[in-house]
């Protein structure tokens, strides 16, 4: 059974959806959400959150003009709107 995001996790998964207005066209970068979640972009944790989002298939990561960046999923939109 999947137990959900974690905290740090869940934080980032909603600052991806808030920075792309919940649209999974928009490209968004790991540093942009930290920021809006409150936390330090280069922090281990966030890199770990960011790789467990990736993994869980809640946002997909891609590099456009060798930045990272990612954009949420139908997954990742429905779990950052979960009640809750």
């Amino acid at each position: 059974m999947d137990r959900g995001p974690s905290e740090v996790e869940h934080r980032i998964l909603q600052a991806v959806h808030d920075l792309s207005a919940g649209m999974p066209t928009v490209d968004v970068t790991q540093e942009a959400a930290a920021h809006k979640a409150g936390l330090s972009s280069d922090s281990r944790e966030v890199n770990e959150a960011m790789a467990a989002l990736v993994d869980r298939g809640y946002v997909k990561g891609t590099n456009v003009l060798g930045q990272r960046v990612y954009r949420i999923t139908a997954r990742g939109i429905e779990e950052a709107t979960r009640p809750g």
